[in-house]
C-alpha cells in the first residue's frame, strides 16, 4: 500500500521542482556515504528473499554525524555495484501541523512533537520523474525510492543484524514476510476530516 501511494504521490508532491529551485539558488549539498556495500559477500544470505538485491553495512558514526548535523540538503550516496546512486534529498517535516496521537501496543503515547526523527524527500540525480523519501530515526535509517527506471526500491535495515541494510526492488520479493500487527481494529471506517 505504501509504495503504491508514494507511486501516486509522484504528480503532488514535486520534490525535482524544490530540488531544482535549490540549485537554482546555488544551495549547497552535504555528501553522506554512510553505507558500504557487501552484496557480494552476503547476498546469498538473503537468496530466499530476493535473486536481485543490495546488501550494506552502516557506519554507525557516520549516521550519527548525519542526525548530528541534521543538513537541510543533501546527497546520500548508496553503492550500486560499480556505481553511486546519488539521492538529492531535502528536509521535511510531515507531522508538522498535525493534531495527532500514536499509541503503542503497550499502551504508552505519543504526540506528533514527541515522535523523533528527520525526515527528507528528494529525488535520485539526474532521475526527474523519481520520488525519494528518507527517514532517520535512533541509530537506524529507511527508505523508499520510485522510479520508472528502476521501479520500487526499499531501504530498510536487516531486523536481527542491526547495521546491516538492504536495497531491494519491492516486486521482486521471492518471500513476503508476515505481518503482525498488536493495534486492535475497530472496523469503523475512517471519517472525511480525519483523512485531511
Amino acid at each position: 500500500f505504501l509504495c503504491t501511494q508514494i507511486g501516486y504521490s509522484q504528480h503532488t508532491l514535486q520534490p525535482q521542482a524544490v530540488i531544482k529551485a535549490f540549485k537554482e539558488q546555488n544551495q549547497s549539498f552535504q555528501i553522506f556515504a554512510p553505507f558500504s556495500n557487501q552484496s557480494q559477500l552476503r547476498s546469498q544470505d538473503y537468496s530466499d528473499i530476493s535473486s536481485d538485491l543490495q546488501v550494506y553495512q552502516l557506519d554507525q558514526t557516520a549516521l550519527q554525524r548525519m542526525v548530528a548535523q541534521e543538513p537541510e540538503r543533501m546527497t546520500l550516496q548508496l553503492p550500486a555495484g560499480q556505481q553511486t546512486l546519488d539521492l538529492e534529498l531535502y528536509a521535511v517535516n510531515p507531522l508538522a501541523g498535525r493534531d495527532f496521537q500514536l499509541e503503542t501496543s503497550d499502551g504508552r503515547t505519543f504526540s506528533a512533537d514527541q515522535l523523533s526523527g528527520k525526515h527528507y524527500r528528494g529525488v535520485i540525480q539526474g532521475e526527474e520523474e523519481s520520488l525519494v523519501a528518507v527517514s532517520l530515526f535512533e541509530g537506524q535509517m529507511t527508505g523508499l525510492i520510485a522510479s520508472p527506471e528502476r521501479g520500487n526500491l526499499v531501504l530498510t535495515q536487516v531486523d536481527d543484524k542491526p547495521g546491516e541494510y538492504l536495497l531491494y526492488e519491492s516486486t521482486e520479493m521471492d518471500q513476503r514476510r508476515s505481518l503482525d500487527c498488536a493495534t486492535p481494529d475497530s472496523y469503523q471506517p475512517y471519517r472525511a476530516e480525519e483523512l485531511a
